[in-house]
Parts: C-alpha cells; structure tokens; sequence
C-alpha cells in the first residue's frame, strides 16, 4: 500500500539532491561528459557515493547570454526542475548502481521554451544518460 508521504516523498527534490558544492560543478565543468537533446545538455560525472544517499544530485543554469532578463531565467529554471522532478521517479529505479552522479542540465535554446518541449527534452536525456551508465557498469 502507498501512503501519500511514500507518493509525496518520491516526487519531491529534497536539498540532498541537489548540487550545491563548488568543488563539484567545477570539476562537472572540467572532466564532465556531456550529452544533448535540443533544447536541453546535461553534463554528468560520477561522483564519490555517500553512505546514505545512492542517487542523483542535480544543478540547473540558464545562461544569461541566452536570456538577459532574470525573471525569464528563473522562469526556465522552475520548468526544468519540475520536469525533472517529476520524471525522477520513472527512471531512479532503474538505476542499480551504488555510485552516485552530479548532473547538470543547461538550456540552449534562446527562446522562451515551453514547459512540454522541455519534459521531452528531460525524459528523452534520462534515457540516453540510463545507457550510458548501464554500459558502463556492465
């Protein structure tokens, strides 16, 4: 039986799933790999697993060069992360691996993206970023 704090849990970004340690986007930036699916790259490394958390940790940028206004950033900001946040489920699990991976994804597009295109855009990285770890774990 589900409870609803088990559905609510599941769906939620809590603060350990998201990247917050300069030491880690700077070394994301530096030996990161990349894929990309237009309008979203997503930058991933494997990172050194906590004994409590086996997950994913996840930062989002919208280049001001692209988007010069902030309330337009944080815009895109919030529908990366609810996309995100809301296909998470569907693909943690079928990770089964006990290393732990800092993502990034950045939006390339210069325009105003919709919330739709964008989840495509998420669930269609997921997969690819999947095989990847799949193949390497293999």
């Amino acid at each position: 039986m589900v409870t609803m704090t088990d559905s609510v849990t599941s769906y939620t970004l809590q603060k350990h799933e998201r990247l917050k340690s300069r030491a880690t986007i700077q070394q994301l930036f530096t030996q990161g790999s990349s894929l990309f699916v237009f309008p979203l790259k997503l930058i991933y490394i494997r990172i050194e697993a906590d004994q409590s958390h086996n997950d994913f940790t996840v930062g989002v940028t919208v280049p001001k060069r692209n988007h010069k206004k902030a309330h337009t950033r944080n815009l895109l900001k919030r529908r990366i992360r609810e996309a995100y946040r809301k296909n998470k489920p569907s693909y943690t699990m079928q990770v089964d691996t006990p290393q732990r991976y800092a993502l990034m994804y950045i939006l390339v597009d210069q325009n105003i993206t919709e919330y739709d295109h964008i989840q495509r855009s998420i669930v269609k990285l997921n997969k690819k970023l999947i095989k990847k770890i799949s193949s390497t774990n293999d």
